[in-house]
This record gives structure tokens, sequence and C-alpha cells, in this order.
């Protein structure tokens, strides 16, 4: 079985929680660890993508205010 890292704290220390039907849950934070890693990454892609957008954003106003 592969491991899944904790989306929350980054840690691979998980134990199965037998009231939430045997998901895995993380033993550091205590939040489930998603089922599938396309939640996982689908959270992680949105703040990159969220980065890389205020980062051109900067860019621009870099760029405008210098031609002034």
């Amino acid at each position: 079985m592969r491991r899944i890292p904790c989306c929350n704290c980054g840690s691979l220390d998980q134990f199965a929680d037998r009231a939430l039907a045997g998901r895995l849950v993380c033993r550091n934070c205590g939040k489930p660890v998603p089922l599938n890693s396309r939640s996982m990454l689908s959270s992680g892609s949105k703040s990159r993508n969220n980065i890389g957008f205020y980062l051109i954003v900067a860019i621009v106003i870099f760029i405008i205010v210098l031609s002034l």
C-alpha cells in the first residue's frame, strides 16, 4: 500500500480510524487523509496557479510603473 502524506502537515504517520470506516487519519494533526491523490493534487495546484497569477500581475504593474 502506498503511503500518502498528510495534506495539512505532510506527515506519513497515519492510522486507520474505525469510527471513520477505516479511513486513514494523520497522527500529528488528526485530519483524515484524502482517499485519492487527485484531491490532494487539485488543492496544491490551485495555490500554485494563484501564486503564478499574482507574480504575473506584479511584473505587469512593475513594468507600467517603470514606463511612467
